[in-house]
């Protein structure tokens, strides 16, 4: 029996024993479990206030993962809440010491270095955070630093760099935009925050510094336009309504200002003083007869100006050429006397003879916003030139945003491009403001038949 034993034995230690083939388990990125517990729990404590059980509750993750950065700059943010800034710079420069590759660190390295400590070292802690992963929040802490230390000295080179690069985040976006507006590029900074308000449609602190990159751009047309796409895109966006009721109030819109703020208001934003102010002059202009505007002059203006102006609206072409061709002979450039011909040659003769004198006037001033109305004008009306003369007529409109007929004008040019669904909103905002032209109202409602609507 006892030989049979050991044969046995003999027999089952000398054969093999065969294990299936298993992959590795992938390295944890983890804390150690014990280190990860004391860690939460120390997370949970300085949440709740208790600052004391945090730091022993992070003191004991250290002992259990002493590499580990996280649990230093956790312990470096309760060392900031007790008011111990050298603790927690001392926390900070350890976690950028010991995770070298993780832009994590440097971030919080650097923010803290620039806020309370040595800047320059600072410095160097964003730029290493950049260079680990384009951090954006470094890129952007070094750009208000330079615009601090140097305010006239132009945008930052890092805040070009960052211009460059596409940006999908509205909360980046936002923060670009404010840098940009700092930098002195309101329009810039106008695009990117109407990017944020894309994604941000409710966050109603956008309102304010999209309506000041607007108008200090000179760009309030341009925006109610992207705007309009908002409400469109997304009926339930209201700070998108909001600013909306905000830019309308800024043109004299009355009826698109109370419908801006009611439908914010309608969504749950509360309006502010202004909004309210705004809103309360809206309704009461809005129910006013319009105004009629008199065909006659109570008191005829004597100089040449006026009284080419005073033919032109009489129709006596070519007493008014005459006029304003004597004025060209002493003021050659005067972009006036050329916008006044200009008109005469296209209500008397077409637009193809007006052609020649528009273009003199946008050559003798590029930024007169009659003349680059005009010009989009007659090129929308003999079909040519249609991408020039939306440029123009966008020029025209972020000059003299107020202006029905420039509205009107670029709706014709989009009309003409084939583009009526774009058109029809700004044809809506240029009867608005033109209530009593029944021109701009039969081409409003012309577009809206192409598109299969009813006049209204």
């Amino acid at each position: 029996m006892a030989s049979g034993l050991l044969l046995f034995w003999v027999l089952s230690a000398c054969s093999p024993v065969y294990r299936i083939p298993a992959p590795e388990p992938p390295p944890s990125v983890l804390p150690p479990s014990a280190a990860r517990a004391h860690y939460l729990r120390g997370q949970i404590l300085a949440a709740a206030g208790d600052l004391d059980g945090a730091e022993y509750s992070l003191s004991r993750a250290r002992i259990f993962d002493s590499k580990e950065p996280r649990i230093l700059m956790a312990l470096g943010s309760v060392a900031m809440n007790r008011g111990d800034v050298a603790g927690a710079r001392t926390h900070f420069s350890e976690a950028a010491k010991i995770a070298p590759d993780d832009p994590v660190p440097w971030l919080a390295h650097g923010r803290i270095e620039m806020a309370f400590g040595d800047k320059d070292v600072g410095r160097v802690g964003l730029r290493r955070a950049i260079e680990l992963g384009g951090v954006w929040e470094a890129r952007a802490m070094l750009i208000a630093d330079a615009l601090r230390e140097l305010p006239s000295a132009g945008m930052p080179k890092e805040l070009l760099d960052w211009i460059e690069r596409t940006v999908d985040d509205g909360v980046e976006l936002r923060r670009r935009a404010e840098l940009r507006l700092v930098a002195g590029d309101p329009a810039g900074a106008l695009d990117d925050f109407l990017g944020s308000l894309r994604t941000s449609g409710r966050d109603v602190s956008l309102v304010a510094p999209i309506v000041r990159a607007a108008s200090s751009s000179a760009r309030v047309a341009h925006a109610l336009g992207a705007v309009d796409r908002l409400v469109e895109e997304d009926p339930y966006g209201s700070a998108a309504w909001m600013v909306l009721g905000m830019l309308s109030h800024l043109i004299g819109d009355h009826e698109q200002t109370i419908l801006g703020f009611e439908t914010a208001e309608g969504l749950g934003a509360q309006l502010g003083v202004g909004a309210m102010a705004g809103l309360a002059s809206a309704r009461e202009e809005a129910g006013k007869p319009p105004t009629q505007v008199s065909a006659v002059r109570s008191k005829p203006q004597q100089d040449l100006i006026g009284q080419a102006v005073a033919l032109l609206e009489a129709e006596n072409w070519d007493e008014a050429e005459h006029a304003v061709a004597q004025g060209l002979l002493t003021q050659p450039q005067d972009v006036r006397l050329l916008y006044i011909m200009g008109q005469i040659y296209l209500e008397r003769d077409g637009p193809l003879a007006a052609k020649s004198w528009v273009d003199q006037v946008i050559q003798s001033a590029p930024n007169f916003s009659p003349g680059l109305n005009l010009w989009a004008w007659v090129h929308a009306e003999e079909g040519i030139e249609l991408e020039q003369a939306e440029r123009f007529a966008r020029m025209a409109l972020n000059l003299q945003p107020r202006a029905g007929g420039y509205w009107d004008t670029l709706g014709w040019v989009l009309m003409r491009q084939g583009r009526h669904g774009e058109a029809l909103s700004i044809l809506d905002r240029a009867v608005r403001l033109s209530p009593n032209d029944d021109a701009v109202r039969a081409r409003r409602d012309s577009c809206r038949s192409s598109l299969g609507g009813m006049n209204r």
